[in-house]
Order: structure tokens, then sequence, then C-alpha cells
């Protein structure tokens, strides 16, 4: 029908040796989206995973072994106490980048095709740990975005995929 392109919001949804800590009823294996990758290759279609890398991280979040990258690891967010380790990761923890680094390499292995949609929208909780705080009274929340984005750029590039993303953040700081 003239498409060539699948995209898969995935969020948390795939299981790697990264990322094993999700429910397998709830979860697709490696092998699992090898074979819908392949059956699209069949049909001339790429398929670009969209994973969320910044808001709309709770499922990672929810799992006790990276609730640690939580921003609001330390019960506070943009309005007020928060209630769980809410839906963003910290941008000021390298931890962050490290989990980023590993579970978007496994899964460039299996998703051959040029694209990596990393999300970046509706981030609203960003600045209000303990670290980025100060970031963000000194240099804007748009700083801490800016940042996390080039971050997360790289390491994609670095798996040799161009980055998509929503533009949802790029409106809320315009001034970067």
């Amino acid at each position: 029908h003239g498409f060539n392109l699948l995209a898969l919001y995935l969020e948390a949804r795939v299981r790697t040796p990264t990322f094993p800590f999700r429910p397998r009823a709830e979860t697709y294996s490696l092998d699992d989206m090898a074979r819908v990758v392949e059956h699209c290759r069949q049909l001339g279609m790429d398929v670009m995973p969209a994973v969320s890398t910044l808001g709309h991280c709770e499922q990672f979040l929810a799992c006790p072994e990276l609730a640690h990258l939580a921003e609001a690891r330390d019960g506070r967010g943009r309005f007020g106490p928060a209630h769980g380790p809410g839906h963003v990761v910290c941008p000021s923890l390298d931890g962050t980048y490290a989990f980023f680094g590993a579970y978007l390499r496994e899964l460039a292995e299996v998703f051959t095709g040029p694209n990596l949609h990393i999300g970046l929208d509706e981030a609203w909780d960003v600045g209000f740990c303990r670290l980025c705080r100060p970031r963000w009274e000194a240099e804007g929340a748009g700083a801490l975005f800016i940042e996390h984005l080039r971050r997360i750029h790289a390491l994609v590039c670095g798996l040799r995929k161009r980055v998509w993303l929503w533009d949802d953040l790029f409106e809320f700081f315009p001034e970067r």
C-alpha cells in the first residue's frame, strides 16, 4: 500500500539482557522483535523503534532495579510531592546514559533500519531532583533538556542511526 516505515512505540516493552525486569506477559523479547523486523523487511518496510529516553519512562522506573534513575527519586516533582518514581529519568546521572547506551545498543542489533525514535516529549518533571535543581536554577530547565538531547543523540549516532524525536519540549523551551 506504499508504506515503507513502521514506527513501533515501545517505551519499555522490549526485554533485553540489560533490561530483563518487566513481566514477559507485558513485553516482547528481542527474538519477537527480530521476527517483526524480518516480516516488515519482506514487505519492503523499515521498522523504527520509539523508545522514551526522558519522559514517559515510568515502565523503566517502576522496576526497582532502575528506580534510582528517576528524577523524582527524592520524592519531589513539578507539582509537589511525587508518588512513586514518576515518569522522568534524571538527566544529571551518568547511570541514565549508561543504561540507555546499553539498552539502545541491544535494540539497534535487531532494529536494523536507519532510524531510532528517542521520545523526549512531556518531560514536565525535569529539573527537580537534588542534582538537577541547582542546574535548573542557574541555567534553566531548557539547558537540562538540551544536554540530555545531545547525550542521547551521541549514543544513537554512535549506533549509526538517525534520531527522531517529538518536538513539544522545543515549544516549552523556545530559547533553546
